[in-house]
């Protein structure tokens, strides 16, 4: 996951104990093995029953919710599944 991905999350409520994060900014140089961030099980857990699951089509990973007949259905595409559901939980949160 890079900064850009983790600080929307952080900023948008994602439930994760963030005082472990770092960097604390884009230019802070900082050991990977330092840097937490949400991984996939945490991601998918938050997104709760709206998640449905992932595809990956060729190099691409695919997040959906369960199909409502009422609304279109809500997807997301991302270079990594961890990427991918990310972005679908805050699709889910938008304010």
């Amino acid at each position: 996951m890079n900064y850009d991905l983790a600080k929307k999350l952080m900023d948008a409520g994602f439930p994760y104990d963030w005082k472990n994060w770092f960097p604390l900014s884009k230019d802070t140089e900082v050991p990977s093995f330092f840097t937490q961030y949400p991984n996939l099980s945490d991601l998918i857990k938050a997104c709760g029953d709206d998640f449905f699951g992932l595809l990956k089509a060729t190099d691409l990973w695919f997040c959906a919710e369960p199909h409502h007949t009422d609304r279109p259905l809500l997807y997301t595409i991302g270079k990594t599944p961890e990427e991918s559901v990310s972005k679908f939980w805050l699709a889910l949160n938008k304010k």
